[in-house]
């Protein structure tokens, strides 16, 4: 009798020992498919299920997290030319001419000020058409110590002073501006803008699927 029963209890532990190493096995198939299959995309990982994801709520989380978006930056080297005379009632007294040339160097910038403004709208099953804040000049500066004044005349009767110097200096932004607006600095910030929002978005591992149109508020 007592043989039967430490056979009966031999047997139960090795039937018990046999699941366990079953069980483990089917654990580690699974976990180890589950991560094939997460390398090779068709399974996605993370706490959430692929049709779990808000596609709209990561768009708009990357926006806001670029912020600002400068998308045209130019380098000017800039050449003003003044000239002046001194007047009695509206008429030049003749040899009195004075004149000197600015010459400087500066940075105009322009982009998107704030991409979180952007709006989103969901076109088709696996588009969104994103309408980005117009482009606009971010920053407009002289770059320190290159300016230079040259071509100094030398008139006794009408000598440059350094108010003229400064207030020549005065208009010096805004001609940076309008030239670089001549130079199409906002319409190549414009075409930036679309190329590198469409990569940061295209680029973020939950959005590959998706395709993406762009415009411009009016």
């Amino acid at each position: 009798g007592g043989t039967e029963t430490m056979n009966s209890r031999g047997g139960v532990f090795s039937n018990f020992a046999v699941l366990l190493l079953l069980a483990f096995v089917l654990l580690l198939a699974f976990y180890g498919g589950r991560a094939v299959l997460q390398d090779y995309g068709i399974l996605e990982s993370g706490e959430k299920s692929f049709e779990e994801i808000d596609p709209e709520g990561i768009i708009r989380e990357e926006l806001s997290s670029a912020g600002e978006l400068i998308s045209a930056e130019y380098l000017y080297t800039c050449k003003e030319d003044y000239t002046d005379s001194r007047s009695i009632s509206g008429w030049n007294i003749p040899l009195t001419e004075k004149s000197f040339t600015i010459v400087y160097d500066g940075i105009v910038k322009a982009g998107i000020k704030d991409l979180s403004l952007a709006k989103i709208k969901k076109t088709g099953p696996d588009t969104y058409r994103i309408t980005l804040p117009q482009v606009e000049i971010t920053d407009c500066y002289l770059i320190p110590d290159s300016l230079s004044v040259m071509n100094e005349s030398h008139n006794i009767l009408n000598q440059i002073s350094v108010s003229d110097v400064n207030e020549a200096q005065k208009n010096l932004e805004a001609n940076m501006l309008a030239k670089a607006e001549d130079h199409g600095l906002l319409d190549t910030a414009r075409e930036n803008a679309q190329a590198l929002v469409k990569g940061l978005l295209t680029g973020t591992r939950d959005l590959k699927k998706y395709t993406f149109e762009f415009e411009f508020e009016d």
